[in-house]
């Protein structure tokens, strides 16, 4: 009808039309109370790439509906200008920008290029980096940051900035994530999964496991058994861990680790613990006692031999394991002290009564 096409027209009249790639006179335009056609836009600005990261923040800042003008670039021109720009820009995309819920599954993430850039350009306070990013990053989780770091960040991963300082924040910032997903990482498998992956690529050589500031041992060594051979870039003793897991290992690398707080700190989240007991993991113990010719320390035999928190059942009880027992048996003071649990528990105690079998309940002799 003619009154329905003047309303449209009435409409349209309110739209200021003009060369969409010239940012300045969108700007001015939208200062003095014109609207912008954001179909329009969004047509002419997929056809003309823009690349004046400046102009585009000045027009984010004056338009009322910032998410307008985000959504009517193209991903990945819009990561391109973010890399290209201050942490202002990265800020308004993270603020404004409607990106779908979810860790990203591409390099054309808007979102995600954004929260890297907050977490990597974080403030310092004195001669401390500090988690600034955490009032910017109310969308997104920081493992989903994160996460789409270590798969698509490779070319992002350097700061002129004090690279050494801030690789020391990030290791840090990895390992407090890591913690925060441990209970979790332990119990559900998919959890587990997205965590062996944040460590499996460009952070791999961040990888600390231990202590209060590592990662703690019994997700380091989840990590270091999901996959074989060795990721090139983690350190000697997470490539060591995953040697051992897989069951490639020589005497020397196995003796090295006697004594190792590995063994009794595995399941303690940060740290010792006054209530730590020794635990030696199944497929470990397998490497350990599959060592050719009896190659594993008497030291070791007999650690895992007196310990009740080790179990051995039936697919230890071949030649081959019970070759790196005996020196252990012989070095054992009374059959008291042979405290290994399992189902190989009865062979072993008739093994040493046949050894000693008038002093089972007497210290042997010093040899």
């Amino acid at each position: 009808s003619e009154s329905g096409s003047m309303g449209l027209h009435s409409c349209l009249s309110f739209y200021k039309s003009g060369d969409y790639t010239d940012l300045e006179w969108m700007a001015e335009a939208i200062l003095h109370g014109h609207a912008m056609n954001w179909a329009q836009v969004r047509d002419c600005w997929h056809r003309h790439f823009i690349s004046d990261p400046s102009g585009f923040s000045h027009l984010l800042s004056v338009c009322t509906d910032p998410s307008s003008v985000l959504m009517a670039l193209s991903p990945k021109n819009l990561c391109l200008l973010i890399n290209a720009s201050d942490i202002v820009l990265a800020q308004l995309v993270l603020a404004h920008y409607n990106a779908p819920d979810g860790a990203a599954e591409s390099d054309e993430s808007p979102a995600s290029v954004a929260g890297w850039f907050v977490v990597r350009n974080t403030p310092k306070i004195g001669s401390e980096y500090t988690d600034g990013w955490q009032e910017h990053l109310r969308k997104m989780s920081i493992f989903n940051v994160l996460k789409w770091a270590s798969e698509y960040a490779f070319h992002l991963l350097d700061v002129t900035d004090d690279p050494e300082g801030r690789q020391r924040y990030l290791q840090n910032l990895l390992v407090r994530v890591t913690k925060d997903m441990a209970s979790s990482a332990r119990r559900n498998k998919e959890v587990a999964n997205e965590v062996i992956s944040l460590w499996s690529n460009i952070f791999a050589p961040l990888l600390f496991v231990g202590g209060p500031h590592g990662v703690p041992y019994e997700i380091g060594y989840m990590i270091a058994k999901s996959q074989h051979p060795p990721k090139a870039g983690w350190p000697p003793f997470v490539r060591m861990l995953c040697n051992l897991a897989h069951g490639a290992a020589d005497p020397t690398e196995v003796d090295s680790l006697y004594n190792h707080p590995f063994f009794t700190e595995f399941f303690s989240n940060g740290g010792s613990s006054e209530n730590s007991q020794f635990f030696i993991p199944p497929e470990m113990l397998n490497t350990f006692l599959s060592l050719e010719g009896g190659g594993l320390s008497k030291r070791w035999q007999m650690q895992i031999l007196s310990s009740p928190t080790v179990s051995l059942d039936e697919q230890f009880n071949t030649l081959k394991h019970k070759k790196n027992l005996m020196e252990g048996l012989k070095g054992l003071a009374s059959r008291d002290e042979l405290k290994v649990g399992g189902s190989m528990r009865s062979s072993l105690l008739d093994i040493y009564d046949r050894m000693y079998p008038k002093k089972e309940d007497a210290p042997k002799p010093a040899k």
